[in-house]
């Protein structure tokens, strides 16, 4: 028997059971007046539920051994799912150029311009040649400026501007016991910068839209490139800061050094044998900043939207992303070279199988049957199963 909130026993006539469709149910409950209630259970059959099991199982052994490049198990991935019946090809294979992926691949277009004109080399030496301080201070510069970067090109791409700037620092200090400290604590800055400025924005790193994509399916709204900054940017802002001072602590790094005091010179000195900015950086840099624009006014928060009486031009952030990747084309900024050498299929590939195996797995109810395996989570305070999650993840 069920009881109410109040006690008493619900009997058959209070429980109604509703067929929402041909491959599951939904049971609501619907309690004596007195506790006011109404409890809906959810029930999904497993179908094909043991082909979707055993295309996990073998995309899982070959990602974890590499028995074949990550590139082949993800185009097998969608042959499997066509191969087992569970869904045709045509949706089979639209992961493959799913939003999410549309998104990064506007943001690998964007990237490789800021790459291409040394525009982040630019701003690198920029924001060094106003940096006051030589020691601990350097290296938390140095880790922000990364962080930024990672925020619009890939954490791979920043870290690789980056090291070689670090590397030119380290080569000023003559103390070989500090160099050596220095040289560790810098450039696993500018490693850990890199990842944690990926978290900051939709475009940061491909994890990021694939997250995004699957709150869109199952919450049913748009979750924006502005939806992810309140979540995404604070991280960043307080672990950036722990990162750094825990470096500084481990390798025991001064506050200053003598022979870096003079890096802001040398910096300024850098940045303007660079010249004056070309016109074709000019004009990448008015696309990006009209993309980032675009970005952030596809939803406007609650707040802002009814003071300005403008919720937002409602442009996905995949398409802003795609406008900025052909415009740079139109305009030969960038050119079929560079998108056929210089753009990370494989990425891509990946993460367009990962959303084409999520979608076999929700198909089949395998996922449901999974999350209800994991349902004596509940017992557990939220954060609990939240750090749980993360740590298998």
């Amino acid at each position: 028997f069920i009881l109410n909130a109040t006690g008493d026993t619900i009997t058959a006539d209070s429980i109604q059971i509703v067929f929402t469709n041909s491959e599951g149910f939904n049971v609501t409950l619907r309690p004596t007046r007195q506790s006011g209630q109404i409890f809906t259970i959810q029930y999904q059959p497993l179908v094909n539920s043991q082909a979707a099991v055993m295309i996990l199982g073998i995309v899982a052994i070959l990602w974890f051994t590499e028995g074949i490049s990550l590139v082949a198990t993800s185009m097998l991935i969608p042959v499997l799912i066509v191969l087992t019946n569970i869904r045709p090809p045509s949706e089979a294979l639209a992961p493959f150029f799913d939003p999410a992926v549309a998104l990064i691949f506007g943001g690998f277009l964007i990237g490789r311009a800021l790459t291409k004109y040394e525009l982040d080399k630019r701003l690198a030496l920029l924001i060094l040649s106003m940096t006051k301080g030589s020691g601990g201070s350097l290296i938390l510069t140095v880790m922000a400026v990364t962080a930024f970067l990672s925020m619009w090109i890939s954490n791979t791409a920043s870290a690789a501007i980056m090291i070689p700037i670090a590397l030119a620092v380290i080569s000023r200090i003559r103390d070989t016991d500090i160099r050596s400290k220095y040289g560790k604590a810098l450039v696993l800055g500018v490693a850990y910068a890199a990842t944690l400025g990926g978290v900051a924005s939709l475009v940061g790193s491909p994890p990021n839209p694939l997250a995004a994509s699957y709150i869109n399916s199952f919450l049913g709204t748009e979750f924006s490139f502005m939806s992810w900054i309140p979540f995404g940017l604070p991280v960043v802002l307080i672990m950036l800061p722990i990162t750094w001072q825990w470096i500084v602590f481990r390798f025991k790094i001064p506050k200053s050094i003598e022979e870096m005091d003079d890096l802001k010179e040398l910096s300024r000195k850098e940045y303007l044998r660079l010249g004056p900015m070309s016109t074709e950086q000019k004009l990448v840099v008015l696309i990006f900043a009209s993309v980032i624009i675009l970005w952030f006014t596809e939803k406007l928060p609650d707040f802002i939207a009814n003071a300005i009486g403008w919720s937002g031009h409602g442009i996905s952030s995949s398409v802003v992303a795609l406008i900025g990747g052909v415009s740079l084309m139109i305009l030969r900024l960038i050119d079929e070279k560079d998108v056929s050498s210089q753009i990370s299929w494989s990425s891509l590939l990946i993460l367009g199988s990962g959303i084409a195996l999520g979608g076999a797995m929700i198909d089949t109810g395998l996922s449901a049957f999974i999350a209800q395996q994991m349902s004596g989570l509940g017992i557990f305070p939220s954060f609990i199963v939240i750090v749980i999650i993360g740590v298998v993840a």
